[in-house]
């Protein structure tokens, strides 16, 4: 048994009174705005966390292609400028 666990068994005021106090105190109800707002931000977090995780994935992915295209088209354009000095000479 753990010896920091068996200290905090013997300390007094350690009897879980405060959760018995807890449970005394009346809670408000909700009001329905409230509840609406509430019902609106879960189900809208529930659409877009995982659009997002998606989105997120679907770039990691794409990123290569992006990385390729961007030194094709660095390419292109060098050529193009040997192309136009080659004319020029």
């Amino acid at each position: 048994m753990n010896t920091r666990h068996a200290t905090l068994e013997r300390q007094p005021g350690r009897d879980g009174a405060y959760l018995s106090a807890a449970d005394t105190r009346a809670r408000a109800l909700p009001r329905p705005r409230r509840l609406a707002r509430r019902r609106i931000a879960v189900n809208l977090t529930k659409w877009l966390l995982p659009l997002l995780a998606l989105a997120l994935l679907t770039s990691i992915a794409v990123w290569p292609e992006f990385q390729n295209a961007a030194e094709h088209a660095r390419m292109a354009v060098q050529g193009l400028s040997g192309q136009i000095e080659g004319g020029q000479l």
